[in-house]
């Protein structure tokens, strides 16, 4: 049924139209394709079944079937469409005790890349691991939650255990663990410590 008001509720005596098919866009063409499942009975210009849709909405079905992607942040919630260089988190004792570096993480789906890409599935859980000495190393935002629709910024910290004391340098590497005790992929060397 149509609402003319935008207040989504059904006024009484308001035809029922069958407007479209209802269906999973697996490739995100944005189109039905052939193979694609249609939820409900097909469209026939009568609304003849039992198929209610309240409003148009696009499920994010991300995958863990292949290795996500890693890509640099334009800002603290916005991803962009360069691959991660290798960075350098730079720690001097005394002084810069802290560093700091923003990373968006993608999903495996490159169909997904020209409407601005997929998180990783809600429930992954992302980590950070360096090998320099005397340094803490966190990231935040992890677990994935249910509330990411696109691809997610997490902010890698580095931290001086002793703020007096120098850092040796190392790699820092960075993993996903996907949900459901899915698979868990491996970045090694995204970055490095250095004194």
């Amino acid at each position: 049924f149509a609402v003319a008001d935008a207040k989504n509720l059904y006024p009484r005596g308001v035809a029922f139209v069958d407007w479209v098919a209802v269906y999973i866009d697996k490739n995100e063409s944005g189109q039905m394709d052939t193979g694609e499942f249609i939820a409900g009975a097909p469209q026939n210009g009568t609304w003849d079944g039992n198929t209610y849709v309240r409003a148009t909405r696009v499920f994010v079905l991300s995958s863990s079937a292949t290795a996500p992607r890693l890509f640099e942040a334009l800002d603290k919630n916005t991803c962009g469409n360069t691959p991660l260089p290798p960075f350098t988190l730079q720690l001097v004792a005394p002084g810069t005790c802290r560093a700091f570096k923003q990373v968006c993480v993608r999903d495996g789906n490159a169909n997904a890349d020209s409407i601005g890409g997929n998180p990783v599935p809600v429930g992954s859980i992302i980590g950070v691991t360096t090998k320099a000495k005397e340094v803490s190393i966190s990231v935040d935002s992890s677990p994935v939650t249910a509330l990411a629709t696109r691809p997610t910024v997490h902010t890698i910290s580095a931290e001086l255990t002793d703020c007096t004391k120098p850092a040796t340098a190392g790699d820092i590497d960075l993993q996903v663990q996907m949900p459901n005790a899915g698979p868990l992929y491996k970045f090694s060397s995204i970055g490095t410590v250095t004194p």
